[in-house]
């Protein structure tokens, strides 16, 4: 299209992007005190992604309310499920890792990098299914003790459709009861007050089994241990432990999240000039445990988007940043005039069910800005550039 000197094109491009590493390993502990305060211990690194929020929202789904204290980056906290490990969790053969689990301490990693995405899915997972087992082996029993509902009647099988609202818990036809009323009960009756565990991700979750309360338990973790009351922390021998099979990393990637752009640009016929005058960006990633950090990370990865193609080189040699001399006036990334700020929309999709865990989308939102800017730039100006970052200099030369 044109428009009083100017060239305009849409572009459209959309993406999936894998997340995860295929030995993917996590650790955190969840405690509630007798007054409903909680506190959560996690080995993943905060690094401006919001991992903090996120693992404390994830908990509260199961414990009605958000953290009071939350460790981060934990790696000596986690004694009491006293795990080893051995050989490569990449390349060990199936019979290997067959005759290693055979420890019930074992595990193929302990604690691995907050790496490739996966701060929501994998870096969450170990708290979530902790909090469950508070839930489920602490906070359930107490609240039927209050409600007067005795363990052999069909109600105290129905935790499942206990729902938090505002702080208490939700039963239909049953009076709602506030988390320190529930929490202190549990304490009182010596209870499950804290669980701590371990998970390991090949494309798939590790599983094992557990007694606990004299009932077997399985749960997509391979290591646990609880504290009753005020006590410390006990292990709880796992049974039929299920790690993913070693091929799972021949087969490749098996977790992504989608994205894709639409941008309408404007280019000056005289100078070349491209102004990015409207973008609108789709994305899917599960359930989103923090809103305003997803649209926050979208929100990165489109300027990124537009600096990779638009703005960023390495020359190669003694000109190039090898010389130690680059800075951000030499390396030019995207500024606020790049970008469309007040005309860029970003929808979230929701989760396809309630059940659907979250995914990492880190990465996905900034592939498909480059073909979709790039695909604008075709449609306005008829030429395909076959390197970047396409300058002003460049569009200008393939308009003569």
């Amino acid at each position: 299209g044109q428009q009083a000197g100017f060239l305009v094109g849409t572009g459209i491009a959309c993406a999936t992007k894998d997340y995860g590493t295929g030995g993917d390993g996590t650790l955190s502990s969840v405690e509630l005190t007798p007054d409903g305060r909680i506190t959560i211990h996690c080995d993943y690194v905060e690094m401006g992604t919001g991992i903090g929020t996120a693992v404390a929202n994830r908990v509260a789904g199961h414990l009605g309310r958000v953290a009071d204290e939350i460790a981060v980056a934990q790696v000596d906290t986690f004694g009491p499920l006293a795990l080893v490990t051995s050989g490569d969790s990449y390349t060990m053969k199936q019979k290997t890792q067959d005759a290693a689990a055979r420890n019930p301490r074992w595990v193929p990693a302990i604690s691995t990098a907050s790496t490739a995405s996966i701060g929501a899915h994998v870096g969450t997972h170990a708290a979530a299914e902790a909090a469950r087992i508070v839930f489920r082996f602490g906070l359930w029993p107490a609240a039927l003790e209050l409600w007067g509902i005795a363990p052999n009647d069909p109600k105290a099988s129905e935790w499942k459709t206990a729902r938090w609202k505002d702080g208490q818990l939700i039963m239909p036809g049953l009076p709602p009861l506030a988390l320190p009323a529930v929490a202190a009960k549990a304490h009182a009756r010596n209870g499950v007050t804290g669980a701590m565990a371990h998970a390991f991700n090949r494309w798939a979750w590790s599983q094992a089994t557990f007694s606990l309360n004299g009932q077997a338990w399985t749960a997509d973790i391979d290591a646990l241990a609880v504290r009753r009351g005020a006590g410390k922390y006990v292990r709880v021998d796992r049974s039929n432990v299920k790690f993913p099979p070693t091929d799972f990393n021949r087969i490749g990637q098996s977790y992504t999240s989608g994205c894709g752009h639409v941008m309408r640009i404007e280019i000056d016929r005289a100078t070349g000039a491209l102004r990015i005058a409207k973008a609108y960006s789709v994305l899917e990633c599960g359930q989103a445990l923090v809103p305003e950090v997803v649209i926050g990370q979208a929100q990165g990865g489109f300027a990124m988007g537009v600096g990779y193609t638009l703005l960023e080189t390495l020359p190669l040699y003694e000109d190039g940043a090898g010389n130690g001399k680059w800075n951000l006036g030499q390396y030019i990334v995207a500024r606020g005039s790049d970008l469309p700020l007040h005309n860029l929309e970003i929808e979230v999709l929701p989760p396809v069910d309630e059940n659907e865990r979250p995914k990492g989308m880190a990465e996905v939102v900034m592939v498909p800005v480059v073909p979709a800017l790039l695909n604008a730039i075709y449609d306005a100006i008829g030429h395909r550039f076959q390197s970047l970052p396409v300058t002003q200099n460049m569009i200008k030369g393939a308009l003569k």
